[in-house]
């Protein structure tokens, strides 16, 4: 008796525990509106009703995706990725169920004028992007327009400004060519940047990197500036890029800068 009691509880147990494990797990699939096509690597984030991050991931070749959610923590899915409006979909409730979100293609003003376009230029060692007037208006720095522009594989936390690549790869971040810190590229003035260039496969030049991305900004002949914000906005287990402090300092053709990160 005592042995079909344990048996009973046993089952019981992995019962629950499966059924736990089975409704942390949001899966979907992230599609173009028009013409119903996959988008591979689209940005993918579960946020709290404060918008706050939870976790993220990209979709794969085939616009799949699976996004932990760990004692129901997520209540809102983000989805974006560049050249397209970002999307917000609740997903209180849809754990069992496979989201399907599509992606609407976003259109650029021009006086009278709507062309819709991803201002791209692809070249053959790598993506040129142009940062549009609303995007430089609309951002606080150069993470944030980062965030905004949604690069395939490109993580930007929101709370620690971190830019990272998805999964284990490794990211190297420049200015003008010479590699810099995510503090360097948190102080760039949006109205400063060009474009940005990303290698999302640069070669053995830029050593065991996975993936470069390269601010090209204007130089400056004279004078600097100073950047910096200080808010404590670290956690256990990152500090925010928010408690900083940048200068810069620019004659002729050299530039001297120092950065410093305040914990």
């Amino acid at each position: 008796m005592k042995t079909k009691i344990i048996l009973l509880l046993l089952t019981a147990f992995f019962f629950i525990t499966n059924t736990l494990s089975a409704q942390s797990i949001i899966k979907g699939r992230v599609l173009d509106a028009e013409d119903k096509t996959p988008i591979e690597f689209a940005n993918v984030v579960l946020m709290k009703q404060d918008s706050s991050y939870v976790s993220g991931i990209n979709t794969n070749i085939n616009g799949y995706f699976e996004i932990d959610n760990s004692f129901n923590k997520g209540e809102i899915l983000s989805t974006s990725f560049i050249g397209y409006e970002t999307a917000y979909q609740s997903v209180v409730g849809s754990e069992n169920d496979s989201i399907i979100v599509f992606l609407k293609p976003s259109s650029i003003n021009l006086d009278e004028v709507i062309i819709q376009a991803r201002s791209i230029i692809v070249k053959d060692d790598r993506k040129v992007i142009l940062p549009s007037e609303e995007q430089i208006r609309m951002s606080t720095d150069g993470t944030d327009i980062l965030r905004k522009m949604q690069l395939p594989r490109i993580m930007v936390d929101p709370v620690s400004g971190e830019i990272s690549m998805s999964g284990s790869g490794t990211l190297q971040l420049r200015i003008n060519g010479v590699q810099v810190t995510n503090a360097e590229i948190a102080s760039i003035p949006p109205a400063d940047i060009l474009r940005i260039e990303y290698y999302d496969d640069p070669g053995a030049r830029y050593g065991k990197a996975d993936a470069v991305i390269d601010y090209i900004t204007r130089r400056k002949e004279t004078g600097g500036n100073i950047n910096g914000v200080f808010f404590n906005g670290g956690g256990h287990r990152r500090v925010s890029l928010d408690d900083r402090l940048s200068l810069k300092y620019n004659y002729g053709k050299s530039e001297f800068s120092a950065n410093a990160m305040f914990v």
